[in-house]
């Protein structure tokens, strides 16, 4: 699959479009606010979906500050007053690749089992993560690594479309670097792929511990997703 169709199922899984192609809502229980604008880009490629609402002429003042500014943050400064930000994201994005080619190594302590959540079993994930234990239907596909019945580290969807899963992971902090997330991150891929889902994964550039758990499985880095929440103000065209 090119890099241009992982950009666009993502952007699907991320956020809820409009029947022409517009961002109305961020895809998650209870919805959420659009961004102003989501790009997506890679060498010689890039996705730009912008905000349902949003006039053509502010669209064509974004793209062309996007056209002339390689980097994405420098093309946000130079949009200058008149926008207010509430929010900046900017992260790479990966697909998860499964097999033996792929994947950690590392063995887990020996009494840790990685299992699949389901009706029967999402019980184990009260202790560590209530949050998930109270939705966890709703973010299924679901693995977890659990040490004498407890849930200690937990991979879900974080987002869910009809193509794709996003990747969400927690792990309990007593837990943290002992390869439990990296276990959990392929076993939840698997699931997703059974299901007919491309498991994707992304993260922020100053996430440094998502980003090697990216490394470490090898997964194929597609694209850098850079996106702004926020208001038009005075000064932009209507």
């Amino acid at each position: 699959m090119q890099d241009y169709d992982l950009m666009d199922r993502q952007a699907r899984t991320l956020f809820v479009h409009t029947p022409n192609g517009r961002l109305a809502a961020v895809n998650e229980p209870g919805g959420g606010e659009a961004p102003l604008f989501f790009v997506s880009s890679a060498p010689g490629v890039r996705l730009l979906r912008f905000a349902d609402g949003l006039s053509a002429s502010a669209e064509r003042r974004i793209a062309h500050q996007l056209d002339r500014e390689a980097d994405p943050g420098a093309a946000l400064r130079a949009l200058g007053g008149g926008l207010r930000v509430r929010a900046v994201w900017s992260g790479p994005a990966y697909l998860i690749r499964t097999g033996p080619t792929f994947g950690s190594a590392a063995k887990l302590p020996r009494p840790v089992r990685v299992e699949a959540v389901h009706a029967g079993s999402a019980q184990a994930l009260g202790a560590h993560f209530p949050r998930l234990r109270a939705a966890w239907s709703a973010r299924l596909p679901m693995a977890m690594a659990t040490l004498d019945g407890i849930a200690v580290s937990v991979c879900f969807a974080a987002r869910r479309g009809e193509e794709a899963a996003e990747a969400g992971l927690e792990t309990a902090p007593a837990f943290r670097g002992q390869g439990l997330g990296p276990a959990c991150v392929l076993a939840w891929a698997e699931q997703a792929q059974a299901e007919g889902l491309l498991p994707l994964y992304s993260t922020s550039h100053d996430n440094a511990a998502s980003r090697r758990i990216a490394e470490k499985l090898r997964m194929r880095a597609y694209g850098t997703n850079f996106h702004v929440t926020g208001d038009l103000t005075g000064g932009w065209p209507g």
